[in-house]
C-alpha cells in the first residue's frame, strides 16, 4: 500500500462506524413510528369492528385476520419507505466517491445505473398497477 492511501482507509473504519449506527438508529426510528401506528390502527379498527350492531363471531374472526395481515404489512412499509428515499442519495454519493476516484472509468457504472433506475422504478409501478 502507498502512503499516498494510508488517510483513506484511517477515515473508513470510522465512516463505516458512523453508517452504522445511522442505519441503526433508523431502523430503530422505524420501528416504533411503525409500532404507534399498527397500534392506533388495531385501536381504531377494533373499535369500529365490536360496535357495530350486526356483527357475529364469525365476522369478527375475519376482521381481525384481515386487520392482523394488513397492518403488519403497513408496520413493514414504515422501515421500507425510507429505503425508498435514501438508496437513490446512497447509490449517488457511491458513483460520485467511484468517479473521483477512478475518473473517465466510472462512466460505465454511471451508465448502467441510468439504464437500471429507471427500469427499477417502471417495474415496480406495473407491480404495483397489478
Amino acid at each position: 500500500m502507498s502512503p499516498s492511501n494510508f488517510p483513506a482507509t484511517d477515515t473508513l473504519l470510522p465512516v463505516l462506524v458512523l453508517v452504522g449506527v445511522a442505519l441503526q438508529r433508523m431502523g430503530y426510528g422505524c420501528m416504533t413510528v411503525g409500532i404507534r401506528i399498527r397500534a392506533a390502527l388495531c385501536n381504531a379498527v377494533c373499535k369500529k369492528c365490536f360496535n357495530m350492531a350486526t356483527i357475529n363471531k364469525d365476522m369478527a374472526s375475519d376482521a381481525v385476520s384481515f386487520m392482523a395481515s394488513d397492518i403488519s404489512k403497513i408496520f413493514d412499509g414504515c422501515q421500507e419507505i425510507h429505503y425508498l428515499w435514501t438508496a437513490p442519495i446512497e447509490a449517488g454519493a457511491i458513483l460520485t466517491i467511484l468517479a473521483v476516484l477512478v475518473k473517465v472509468y466510472a462512466l460505465p457504472g454511471w451508465g448502467v445505473i441510468c439504464i437500471v433506475l429507471p427500469c427499477q422504478y417502471i417495474f415496480g409501478w406495473k407491480i404495483i398497477q397489478v
